[in-house]
């Protein structure tokens, strides 16, 4: 990451445009669901699964399956429990697979 402001305000620029592209594309609502659920990628704000709410969202989901008996077999053998399988989406979602997150 550069220093100083000016590499912030050129990314919040860059994702402005990106969103207002997508919005004249798909719709206002399209656009407000996807902010909602992956938020904006800025040089102030970093990976968008390091943020607070994404750690939220996916510990509820990881005790919503727990609790409806549905994660997946491969994810309960290869983690010690539902604390170590949130952390490692909340960690490393680039490294599960696609079914697994699903």
């Amino acid at each position: 990451m550069s220093e100083g402001w000016q590499p912030i305000l050129q990314s919040i620029h860059r994702e402005i445009d990106r969103w207002c592209l997508a919005e004249d594309r798909f719709g206002p609502q399209a656009v407000l669901n996807l902010l909602s659920l992956h938020g904006s990628r800025t040089e102030s704000i970093g990976n968008w699964w390091g943020s607070g709410w994404y750690e939220t969202a996916v510990r509820a989901t990881v005790d919503h399956a727990v609790t409806n008996n549905q994660l997946p077999h491969d994810l309960t053998t290869a983690c010690a429990g539902p604390g170590q399988i949130a952390a490692e989406i909340v960690h490393a979602p680039d490294l599960l697979d696609d079914d697994a997150l699903q």
